[in-house]
């Protein structure tokens, strides 16, 4: 099997001198890991944690990221633009709900991620010779990760603002928590934001519920997402899930009772089948 080739930031990690670089910069950590890791048992939790990193070094790759490490059950990105690391986020975090509901009976895994961008030093770095970045920025976004809880993607005021700038539309849908101005130990505060898809509610006592539903399917069908992850609805005992063919990632879609779940769901199928 043919290695897949090497993005330019992939390449960078691999120069033996380091060099300097404005990049994009994600932390991810999983919640409460030392408390799985014990009531799991070795044998169980690094199958988990391991495949845990699969699933984020896809996410990675998906946006022409570079895995530069994992540490622990951490992982640490880099990106060319703050609107890939995004990106990436909010996919990983998709990615992990579909991976948990597929995993009935089994311990939920909650991930934080941290964004932040700014100069580094990317490269291999002596003594070791490892890949590696170094730098302030990069202990900022280990403290923006660090405040951060499972399942929520908190960024900084400079990435906020790079997106805002030049948003890509695939970006369109995502809505900003402002979390105000935060201490980062040893640095200087950054005004914080979670960044998050926008609900798509559809009211389920709607008297055209299923042509509604039929032309958001239609749509999911013809978006230039590559990959969509409809999750089940609110107050379900047993998270159901959707999938289509290949890996997609979709902003998540609320639904308000068992019934118009169904009904969106037969609706969705029917549209797929007839396009295959």
């Amino acid at each position: 099997m043919m290695a897949s080739k090497q993005n330019a930031l992939e390449k960078l990690l691999q120069s033996k001198t380091p060099v300097h670089k404005h990049v994009a910069i994600a932390f991810t950590d999983i919640q409460d890991s030392t408390g799985l890791a014990s009531e799991l048992g070795g044998d169980r939790w690094k199958p988990l944690r391991d495949e845990h990193f699969e699933i984020a070094a896809a996410a990675i790759r998906a946006q022409q990221g570079a895995l530069v490490q994992t540490v622990g059950d951490s992982v640490i990105a880099v990106f060319d633009q703050p609107s890939d690391a995004v990106l990436f986020a909010l996919q990983l975090q998709e990615r992990l709900s579909v991976w948990n509901a597929d995993r009935p009976g089994g311990p939920e895994i909650l991930v934080r991620i941290g964004l932040h961008c700014g100069d580094v030093e990317i490269g291999k770095h002596p003594p070791a010779g490892t890949p590696d970045i170094h730098g302030n920025e990069v202990a900022a976004t280990a403290r923006i990760e660090a405040l951060a809880r499972g399942g929520q993607v908190l960024c900084s005021e400079a990435v906020k603002r790079a997106v805002e700038r030049r948003r890509p539309v695939e970006l369109d849908r995502v809505q900003w928590s402002d979390h105000g101005e935060q201490s980062l130990k040893g640095l200087a505060s950054e005004r914080l934001w979670e960044v998050s898809w926008q609900a798509v509610p559809i009211p389920a006592d709607s008297p055209t519920m299923g042509k509604a539903y039929a032309r958001y399917a239609k749509k999911l069908l013809e978006s230039e997402f590559d990959h969509i992850s409809l999750l089940g609805f609110p107050g379900s005992k047993k998270r159901q899930t959707i999938d289509l063919p290949k890996i997609f990632v979709m902003p998540r879609v609320e639904f308000q009772e068992r019934q118009a779940f169904a009904r969106y769901a037969s609706v969705f199928w029917e549209e797929q089948g007839r396009q295959n």
